[in-house]
C-alpha cells in the first residue's frame, strides 16, 4: 500500500513527538520504521516547507519512504490535494489526514481515506493493541548524521 501522509498532522496526533521538537520530522520516520508492516508499503510523508524556505521544496528519499517539503508558498494540504487527480491506481492509496478538505477531496478521487488517529490504531507493530509495550525505533549512527545533515 502507497500512504500519503500529511505529515505534521500525523505528528500531532502523537504524543510521543513535540512540535516543539526541532527533530519532530525524524522521529515520525522512525516512529514509521518501527511500524513497518511488510516491505511493499510505502510512505510519502508530505511536511509544510516552514523549516526549509527554498522556493522549490526539498525532496528526500530512502528504501520504503518518500519525504517532500512543497514550496514554501505551497502548504502540505494544497499538495496532498493538488496530487490526487495524479494518482492512476487509486486502489492502491490511502491518504492520512484528518484534514477535512483532504479527505472530501480524496473521495472525489475515489481515493481511500484514513483519520490520523485510525491509522495509529491500525498501523503497529504486529498490529497490536497496546502502543505503550513497543520501544521506539532508535537511529543507529549512520541514520543520525544522515537526517542531521538533511534537516539541519
Amino acid at each position: 500500500m502507497n500512504y500519503i501522509i500529511d505529515g505534521y498532522n500525523l505528528i500531532g496526533k502523537i504524543s510521543k513527538i513535540s512540535f516543539q521538537d526541532p527533530q519532530k520530522e525524524e522521529k515520525l520516520i522512525s516512529f514509521l520504521k518501527a511500524r513497518l508492516q511488510n516491505d511493499k508499503d510505502f510512505f510519502h510523508i508530505i511536511f509544510d516547507n516552514k523549516k526549509h524556505l527554498d522556493i522549490l521544496g526539498d525532496t528526500y528519499s530512502e528504501p520504503q519512504f518518500l519525504i517532500k517539503f512543497p514550496p514554501s508558498d505551497q502548504s502540505a494540504d494544497d499538495y496532498i490535494i493538488e496530487y490526487l487527480p495524479k494518482i492512476k491506481k487509486q486502489t492502491h492509496y490511502t491518504i492520512v489526514s484528518s484534514d477535512r478538505e483532504i479527505i472530501n477531496k480524496a473521495k472525489e478521487y475515489q481515493v481511500k481515506t484514513l483519520k490520523s488517529e485510525e491509522f495509529l490504531k491500525h498501523y503497529r507493530p504486529g498490529n497490536t493493541n497496546n502502543d505503550q509495550e513497543k520501544k521506539d525505533y532508535q537511529l543507529n549512527d549512520y541514520e543520525f548524521q544522515y537526517w542531521l545533515e538533511k534537516f539541519s
